[in-house]
Protein backbone atom coordinates (compact mmCIF):
# COMPACT_ATOMS: atom_id res chain seq x y z
CA UNK A 1 0.00 0.00 0.00
CA UNK A 2 1.29 3.17 -0.84
CA UNK A 3 1.91 5.76 2.49
CA UNK A 4 0.03 8.17 0.70
CA UNK A 5 -3.04 6.04 0.33
CA UNK A 6 -2.43 4.48 3.67
CA UNK A 7 -2.73 8.20 4.66
CA UNK A 8 -6.19 8.67 2.36
CA UNK A 9 -7.41 5.93 4.25
CA UNK A 10 -6.82 5.61 7.49
CA UNK A 11 -8.05 9.27 7.98
CA UNK A 12 -11.45 8.97 5.53
CA UNK A 13 -12.17 5.68 5.99
CA UNK A 14 -14.03 6.26 9.04
CA UNK A 15 -15.84 9.30 8.30
CA UNK A 16 -17.10 7.35 4.63
CA UNK A 17 -18.66 4.82 6.99
CA UNK A 18 -20.35 7.91 9.62
CA UNK A 19 -23.93 8.70 9.31
CA UNK A 20 -25.19 12.10 10.53
CA UNK A 21 -27.56 12.45 13.42
CA UNK A 22 -30.92 12.29 11.60
CA UNK A 23 -29.34 9.64 9.40
CA UNK A 24 -28.66 7.41 12.33
CA UNK A 25 -32.31 7.76 13.67
CA UNK A 26 -33.30 6.32 10.09
CA UNK A 27 -34.90 2.76 11.31
CA UNK A 28 -33.19 1.48 8.12
CA UNK A 29 -29.97 3.26 8.35
CA UNK A 30 -27.27 1.01 9.24
CA UNK A 31 -23.59 2.03 9.32
CA UNK A 32 -20.91 -0.91 9.51
CA UNK A 33 -17.89 1.95 10.99
CA UNK A 34 -18.25 -0.16 14.85
CA UNK A 35 -17.57 -3.43 13.03
CA UNK A 36 -14.38 -3.00 11.04
CA UNK A 37 -11.23 -5.06 12.18
CA UNK A 38 -9.12 -4.16 9.42
CA UNK A 39 -8.72 -2.44 5.83
CA UNK A 40 -6.33 -3.12 3.23
CA UNK A 41 -5.74 -1.52 -0.21
CA UNK A 42 -4.24 -3.55 -2.91
CA UNK A 43 -2.95 -1.23 -5.99
CA UNK A 44 -2.78 -4.06 -8.55
CA UNK A 45 -1.02 -2.02 -11.15
CA UNK A 46 -1.66 -5.01 -13.69
CA UNK A 47 -5.52 -3.76 -13.80
CA UNK A 48 -6.55 -1.02 -15.05
CA UNK A 49 -9.69 1.52 -13.56
CA UNK A 50 -11.02 -1.98 -11.82
CA UNK A 51 -14.61 -1.97 -12.40
CA UNK A 52 -16.05 -5.36 -11.13
CA UNK A 53 -15.31 -7.80 -8.59
CA UNK A 54 -16.85 -11.10 -7.62
CA UNK A 55 -16.15 -14.46 -5.40
CA UNK A 56 -16.27 -17.63 -6.51
CA UNK A 57 -17.23 -20.36 -3.82
CA UNK A 58 -16.02 -23.34 -6.13
CA UNK A 59 -12.93 -22.07 -6.91
CA UNK A 60 -11.55 -20.11 -3.36
CA UNK A 61 -10.88 -17.07 -5.86
CA UNK A 62 -12.00 -13.98 -7.22
CA UNK A 63 -12.29 -12.52 -10.61
CA UNK A 64 -11.91 -8.93 -10.91
CA UNK A 65 -12.47 -6.86 -14.20
CA UNK A 66 -11.32 -3.14 -15.71
CA UNK A 67 -12.04 -0.57 -18.17
CA UNK A 68 -9.59 -1.83 -20.41
CA UNK A 69 -10.69 -5.23 -21.05
CA UNK A 70 -8.94 -6.91 -18.13
CA UNK A 71 -10.05 -10.24 -16.37
CA UNK A 72 -8.27 -11.58 -13.96
CA UNK A 73 -8.63 -14.61 -11.04
CA UNK A 74 -7.05 -13.62 -7.70
CA UNK A 75 -6.52 -15.24 -4.20
CA UNK A 76 -7.80 -13.59 -1.61
CA UNK A 77 -3.94 -12.62 -0.46
CA UNK A 78 -4.81 -10.50 -3.67
CA UNK A 79 -2.24 -12.44 -5.82
CA UNK A 80 -3.07 -12.69 -9.19
CA UNK A 81 -3.20 -16.26 -10.64
CA UNK A 82 -3.77 -15.28 -13.88
CA UNK A 83 -4.81 -12.54 -16.00
CA UNK A 84 -6.18 -12.06 -19.77
CA UNK A 85 -6.74 -8.57 -21.54
CA UNK A 86 -9.90 -9.30 -23.68
CA UNK A 87 -9.67 -6.55 -27.10
CA UNK A 88 -12.10 -7.09 -30.13
CA UNK A 89 -10.47 -9.25 -33.04
CA UNK A 90 -10.62 -6.67 -35.90
CA UNK A 91 -8.46 -3.83 -33.44
CA UNK A 92 -9.57 -0.83 -31.84
CA UNK A 93 -10.33 0.26 -28.82
CA UNK A 94 -10.67 -2.73 -25.76
CA UNK A 95 -13.64 -3.66 -24.23
CA UNK A 96 -15.42 -1.73 -21.55
CA UNK A 97 -16.14 -4.22 -18.95
CA UNK A 98 -18.28 -3.18 -16.34
CA UNK A 99 -19.72 -5.90 -14.56
CA UNK A 100 -18.96 -9.51 -13.63
CA UNK A 101 -21.31 -12.47 -11.96
CA UNK A 102 -20.58 -16.17 -11.95
CA UNK A 103 -23.14 -19.30 -12.27
CA UNK A 104 -22.61 -22.20 -10.21
CA UNK A 105 -24.53 -24.51 -12.31
CA UNK A 106 -22.62 -24.12 -15.56
CA UNK A 107 -19.66 -22.99 -14.38
CA UNK A 108 -19.37 -20.11 -16.51
CA UNK A 109 -18.43 -16.43 -15.92
CA UNK A 110 -20.47 -13.43 -17.23
CA UNK A 111 -19.17 -9.87 -18.07
CA UNK A 112 -20.65 -6.73 -19.93
CA UNK A 113 -19.43 -4.48 -21.76
CA UNK A 114 -20.44 -1.44 -21.28
CA UNK A 115 -21.89 1.13 -24.49
CA UNK A 116 -22.36 -2.27 -26.31
CA UNK A 117 -24.28 -3.62 -23.48
CA UNK A 118 -22.90 -6.97 -24.47
CA UNK A 119 -22.71 -10.22 -21.82
CA UNK A 120 -19.48 -12.31 -22.99
CA UNK A 121 -20.01 -15.84 -21.21
CA UNK A 122 -15.93 -16.63 -20.06
CA UNK A 123 -14.87 -20.02 -18.85
CA UNK A 124 -13.11 -19.37 -15.51
CA UNK A 125 -10.13 -21.75 -16.28
CA UNK A 126 -9.28 -20.02 -19.66
CA UNK A 127 -10.85 -16.70 -19.83
CA UNK A 128 -12.00 -17.20 -23.35
CA UNK A 129 -15.19 -15.88 -24.92
CA UNK A 130 -17.21 -18.54 -25.10
CA UNK A 131 -20.64 -17.03 -26.53
CA UNK A 132 -21.86 -13.44 -26.54
CA UNK A 133 -25.50 -11.94 -25.50
CA UNK A 134 -26.46 -8.46 -26.44
CA UNK A 135 -28.84 -7.17 -24.94
CA UNK A 136 -32.21 -6.06 -26.73
CA UNK A 137 -32.63 -2.28 -25.73
CA UNK A 138 -36.17 -1.99 -25.76
CA UNK A 139 -38.80 -2.91 -23.40
CA UNK A 140 -42.69 -2.36 -23.92
CA UNK A 141 -42.69 0.59 -25.68
CA UNK A 142 -40.07 2.16 -25.18
CA UNK A 143 -37.36 0.94 -28.41
CA UNK A 144 -34.08 2.09 -26.06
CA UNK A 145 -34.79 2.16 -22.49
CA UNK A 146 -31.11 1.64 -22.41
CA UNK A 147 -29.34 4.24 -24.55
CA UNK A 148 -26.91 3.29 -27.43
CA UNK A 149 -23.04 4.63 -26.52
CA UNK A 150 -23.53 5.96 -23.31
CA UNK A 151 -23.34 5.31 -19.26
CA UNK A 152 -25.07 1.75 -19.80
CA UNK A 153 -25.39 -1.36 -18.52
CA UNK A 154 -22.81 -0.97 -15.30
CA UNK A 155 -23.51 -4.58 -13.20
CA UNK A 156 -24.73 -7.26 -13.80
CA UNK A 157 -25.65 -10.37 -11.26
CA UNK A 158 -26.64 -13.99 -11.87
CA UNK A 159 -29.92 -14.86 -9.22
CA UNK A 160 -30.68 -19.09 -9.64
CA UNK A 161 -34.87 -19.57 -10.16
CA UNK A 162 -36.14 -23.11 -11.05
CA UNK A 163 -38.98 -21.69 -12.75
CA UNK A 164 -36.50 -20.06 -15.61
CA UNK A 165 -35.93 -22.26 -18.36
CA UNK A 166 -32.52 -20.70 -18.35
CA UNK A 167 -32.15 -21.81 -15.02
CA UNK A 168 -32.15 -18.45 -13.25
CA UNK A 169 -32.22 -14.91 -14.22
CA UNK A 170 -29.42 -11.79 -14.51
CA UNK A 171 -30.36 -8.97 -12.88
CA UNK A 172 -28.27 -5.89 -14.09
CA UNK A 173 -27.95 -2.15 -13.27
CA UNK A 174 -28.31 0.48 -16.06
CA UNK A 175 -26.10 3.30 -15.07
CA UNK A 176 -27.89 6.49 -16.09
CA UNK A 177 -30.70 7.82 -18.32
CA UNK A 178 -32.38 6.57 -16.47
CA UNK A 179 -31.17 4.87 -13.57
CA UNK A 180 -32.85 1.33 -13.84
CA UNK A 181 -32.36 -2.17 -12.21
CA UNK A 182 -32.85 -4.59 -15.02
CA UNK A 183 -34.69 -8.53 -14.84
CA UNK A 184 -32.66 -9.79 -17.27
CA UNK A 185 -33.88 -13.70 -19.66
CA UNK A 186 -30.56 -14.21 -21.04
CA UNK A 187 -30.47 -17.43 -23.42
CA UNK A 188 -28.02 -19.65 -21.56
CA UNK A 189 -29.55 -23.24 -22.15
CA UNK A 190 -32.24 -22.44 -25.04
CA UNK A 191 -29.33 -21.29 -27.51
CA UNK A 192 -26.06 -22.89 -28.10
CA UNK A 193 -24.47 -20.03 -29.72
CA UNK A 194 -24.94 -16.11 -29.43
CA UNK A 195 -28.13 -15.12 -29.03
CA UNK A 196 -30.16 -11.84 -27.80
CA UNK A 197 -30.76 -11.28 -23.68
CA UNK A 198 -34.60 -9.55 -22.92
CA UNK A 199 -35.40 -6.69 -20.35
CA UNK A 200 -38.05 -8.86 -18.64
CA UNK A 201 -38.79 -6.22 -15.58
CA UNK A 202 -37.39 -2.95 -14.52
CA UNK A 203 -37.39 -1.55 -10.90
CA UNK A 204 -35.88 1.86 -10.01
CA UNK A 205 -34.43 2.96 -6.25
CA UNK A 206 -35.85 6.27 -4.74
CA UNK A 207 -35.64 9.50 -6.75
CA UNK A 208 -32.57 10.45 -5.10
CA UNK A 209 -31.06 8.24 -6.78
CA UNK A 210 -28.98 9.53 -9.82
CA UNK A 211 -25.75 6.70 -10.54
CA UNK A 212 -26.18 3.18 -10.10
CA UNK A 213 -22.82 1.17 -10.30
CA UNK A 214 -23.38 -2.57 -9.17
CA UNK A 215 -25.78 -5.03 -8.03
CA UNK A 216 -24.65 -8.64 -6.59
CA UNK A 217 -27.27 -11.49 -5.29
CA UNK A 218 -26.61 -13.22 -1.98
CA UNK A 219 -28.06 -16.27 -2.68
CA UNK A 220 -27.59 -17.31 1.16
CA UNK A 221 -29.37 -14.64 2.81
CA UNK A 222 -31.41 -13.82 -0.97
CA UNK A 223 -30.79 -10.36 -0.71
CA UNK A 224 -29.44 -7.81 -3.58
CA UNK A 225 -26.47 -5.63 -2.78
CA UNK A 226 -27.19 -2.33 -4.93
CA UNK A 227 -24.02 0.52 -5.11
CA UNK A 228 -24.93 3.75 -6.65
CA UNK A 229 -22.33 6.05 -7.93
CA UNK A 230 -22.56 9.17 -6.29
CA UNK A 231 -21.75 10.09 -2.82
CA UNK A 232 -21.20 6.06 -2.02
CA UNK A 233 -24.07 4.38 -0.89
CA UNK A 234 -25.38 1.28 -0.81
CA UNK A 235 -28.80 -0.60 -0.81
CA UNK A 236 -29.80 -3.86 0.01
CA UNK A 237 -32.85 -4.84 -1.29
CA UNK A 238 -34.98 -8.43 -1.21
CA UNK A 239 -35.86 -10.30 -4.08
CA UNK A 240 -38.47 -8.38 -4.98
CA UNK A 241 -36.56 -4.99 -4.41
CA UNK A 242 -37.98 -3.64 -1.76
CA UNK A 243 -35.39 -1.56 0.10
CA UNK A 244 -34.49 -3.49 3.40
CA UNK A 245 -31.53 -1.14 4.56
CA UNK A 246 -29.13 1.57 3.09
CA UNK A 247 -25.89 3.52 4.50
CA UNK A 248 -22.53 4.83 3.24
CA UNK A 249 -20.05 2.87 1.17
CA UNK A 250 -16.04 2.70 1.84
CA UNK A 251 -13.87 3.40 -0.89
CA UNK A 252 -12.77 5.97 -3.71
CA UNK A 253 -15.34 5.52 -6.59
CA UNK A 254 -16.27 2.34 -5.75
CA UNK A 255 -17.59 0.27 -8.74
CA UNK A 256 -17.80 -3.71 -7.67
CA UNK A 257 -18.15 -5.44 -4.38
CA UNK A 258 -18.23 -8.95 -2.92
CA UNK A 259 -18.55 -11.12 0.19
CA UNK A 260 -16.15 -14.44 0.56
CA UNK A 261 -16.65 -17.24 2.32
CA UNK A 262 -14.99 -16.02 5.43
CA UNK A 263 -17.23 -12.64 5.55
CA UNK A 264 -14.75 -10.28 4.21
CA UNK A 265 -15.82 -7.34 1.97
CA UNK A 266 -13.90 -6.61 -1.56
CA UNK A 267 -14.51 -3.55 -3.39
CA UNK A 268 -13.37 -2.77 -6.53
CA UNK A 269 -12.38 1.03 -7.20
CA UNK A 270 -12.35 2.89 -10.54
CA UNK A 271 -9.37 4.97 -8.91
CA UNK A 272 -7.75 2.34 -9.15
CA UNK A 273 -7.26 -1.22 -6.91
CA UNK A 274 -8.82 -3.64 -4.61
CA UNK A 275 -9.89 -2.57 -1.26
CA UNK A 276 -10.16 -5.61 1.35
CA UNK A 277 -12.09 -5.09 4.25
CA UNK A 278 -12.36 -7.90 7.68
CA UNK A 279 -14.84 -7.09 10.79
CA UNK A 280 -14.36 -8.26 14.10
CA UNK A 281 -18.00 -8.73 14.85
CA UNK A 282 -20.81 -10.85 12.18
CA UNK A 283 -22.38 -8.63 9.54
CA UNK A 284 -25.25 -10.97 9.85
CA UNK A 285 -27.90 -13.09 11.77
CA UNK A 286 -27.22 -16.29 11.24
CA UNK A 287 -29.74 -17.74 14.07
CA UNK A 288 -32.81 -18.80 12.19
CA UNK A 289 -34.99 -17.19 14.42
CA UNK A 290 -33.99 -14.00 13.22
CA UNK A 291 -34.25 -12.06 9.97
CA UNK A 292 -30.89 -13.13 7.96
CA UNK A 293 -29.49 -9.36 7.47
CA UNK A 294 -27.02 -7.08 8.94
CA UNK A 295 -27.24 -7.10 12.84
CA UNK A 296 -27.66 -4.01 14.98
Amino acid sequence: MRKGMMLVFAVFFPLLFSPSTQQRKHPRWITLEDKVASGQWFELKEIEEPSGIVFVPLRGTLFVIGDEGDVAELSKEMRILKQKRLAPLEGGENYDLEGVTYNPFNNRLYVVVEGEDIIFELHPETLKILRKFPVDRSFGENPEIIKPGGNGIEGITFVPDVSSPEGGFFYAVNQMDPPLILKLSVPILSSSTNASAKILQTFTLPLSVRSLNEIQYDETRRIFYILTGFWNTWYIADEKMNILFRGPFPGLQSEGLTFDDEGNLYIAEDAGGVVKISFHTPLFSTSPSRSPLLLP
